[in-house]
């Protein structure tokens, strides 16, 4: 038995590797800095990514990349196998499948990714605030609640006015106060392109 006991000898004398729907990617001439984003932009041309996990090992980066299926990790291995994540020869990946084939992420950060959680229903365990936090920006209180007061001033020879229209053309909703919230555009975390490098290579596919 070698390594991991998932090699095998084929025909011609070459050693085989057992399929899994996981890689294990190995990064060399790290010259610049890979992130989450750009691997799951890398990867994510090949078919949907379930989850990716980053480590440090001897030196230098590796990453599990997990698949939803065997088949599309045989491609995806094939295509990038020996490829460069930015132009002149930096980043190389160098790909091999996985004993794994479920990575267990317990919390998302900067390292780590479960792509499954936002969109499938809640697991057992609730372990996504960062995922749910990201949508909830946009709640940030009704301006709209300024222009109330108008409603309360005390009116010239009348107690009550029960449909006093000038009341509220006198005092209208100021539309600044909605106008405002969209000077701010909102940047999701995962929008930031990796081509801040020096050149990425292109991809046909997207991430998100």
């Amino acid at each position: 038995m070698e390594g991991s006991g998932q090699s095998m000898m084929g025909l011609d004398g070459k050693r085989l590797e057992a399929e899994s729907n996981v890689l294990l990617a190995s990064i060399e001439n790290m010259q610049y800095a890979v992130t989450l984003d750009v691997l799951h932009t890398v990867f994510s041309t090949f078919g949907p990514i379930q989850k990716i996990a980053m480590f440090d090992k001897n030196g230098g980066l590796q990453a599990l990349v997990q698949y939803p299926d065997v088949q599309t990790a045989i491609v995806a291995k094939e295509a990038l196998e020996g490829h460069c994540i930015y132009d002149g020869g930096f980043c190389k990946l160098h790909l091999s499948y996985s004993r794994h084939t479920d990575l267990s992420i317990k919390v998302n950060n900067d390292r780590s990714r479960d792509y499954t959680m936002p969109t499938a229903p809640p697991p057992v365990m609730n372990a996504q605030p960062s995922i749910s936090g990201q949508q909830q920006a946009p709640m940030s209180g009704p301006p709209a609640q300024q222009y109330n007061t108008a409603q309360y001033a005390p009116s010239n020879n009348q107690n009550f006015i029960p449909q006093s229209q000038a009341g509220w053309g006198a005092a209208p909703p100021p539309p600044h106060a909605m106008q405002r919230m969209h000077h701010n555009p909102y940047m999701p975390p995962g929008t930031m392109p990796p081509q801040a490098g020096p050149g990425m290579m292109q991809y046909p596919g997207h991430y998100q």
